[in-house]
């Protein structure tokens, strides 16, 4: 078993359940988000790894919680594994810029998002078919 697949276990199972916006406010995101709560892996480009917990997911990006910030442009790899529907979970692992990052006591960390830069078109068409 993987050490990520290890970590789900230990946080339980993750939750992904549909994330409603006012459509008139000021988040307009293109593609409509998911709560997803489970361990994620993070390699930033001078290979240092840091293990987050995911807070929502779509096909565009992920937002993350971490015990560091991270400046505005950063790129990263991420990986994670979305949780199962029928059969097995599906491993995502994604290049990813950061576009936001804010201290955020109610997550008990910096609140990371992150938008996809690269994306196995596989796995961007099963994010998407979970937001239907």
């Amino acid at each position: 078993m993987s050490r990520l697949a290890a970590q789900i276990l230990l946080f339980g199972q993750p939750i992904m359940r549909p994330i409603t916006t006012d459509p008139t406010g000021p988040e307009q995101r293109r593609s409509p988000r998911w709560q997803l709560k489970t361990a994620a892996r993070i390699v930033l480009s001078s290979k240092q790894v840091a293990e987050v917990r995911t807070l929502d997911i779509s096909a565009g990006g992920l937002s993350v919680v971490a015990d560091f910030s991270l400046p505005v442009g950063t790129t990263l790899q991420v990986s994670l594994l979305l949780p199962p529907r029928v059969g097995n979970a599906v491993p995502l692992s994604a290049r990813a810029e950061v576009m936001n990052c804010v201290l955020d006591g109610r997550s008990g960390g910096f609140r990371i998002g992150m938008q996809f830069i690269e994306i196995d078109a596989t796995v961007r068409a099963e994010i998407e078919r979970r937001s239907r």
